[in-house]
């Protein structure tokens, strides 16, 4: 079972990734970048330690979208959390999403057979 959860990992963020022109069929239009909230906060976060206000304008995002969140996020700086890593950090907060999933189903299967 565990291998299985490893693959459905490895799988489901390769699908999410690769497949991104897909929301057109539900009439979201294209966004030139992969992850694009995370895209937009660490773009904020580096613009803000470049020294620009990101709260009017923020030259590092794509679309020059101003940042609209507390001070607060910019500290993630200090924990590595820059353009430079977007993927990485992407792929890991994608992981523990899926695995929180899976863990739910599992304990949801687990209780109904209590259940029977």
């Amino acid at each position: 079972m565990r291998d299985l959860k490893i693959v459905f990992i490895i799988v489901s963020i390769y699908l999410i990734i690769s497949i991104g022109d897909s929301w057109k069929y539900f009439g979201v239009p294209p966004i030139p970048v992969l992850f694009w909230d995370l895209h937009v906060v660490l773009a904020a976060i580096d613009g803000y330690h470049a020294g620009y206000d990101v709260y009017k304008s923020n030259p590092f995002a794509a679309y020059n979208i101003p940042h609209c969140y507390p001070n607060t996020w910019f500290l993630l700086k200090y924990f590595g959390f820059s353009m430079n890593n977007l993927i990485p950090i992407s792929i890991f907060l994608l992981s523990i999403f899926i695995y929180i999933n899976l863990e739910l189903f599992k304990s949801i299967n687990n209780n109904k057979k209590h259940l029977v």
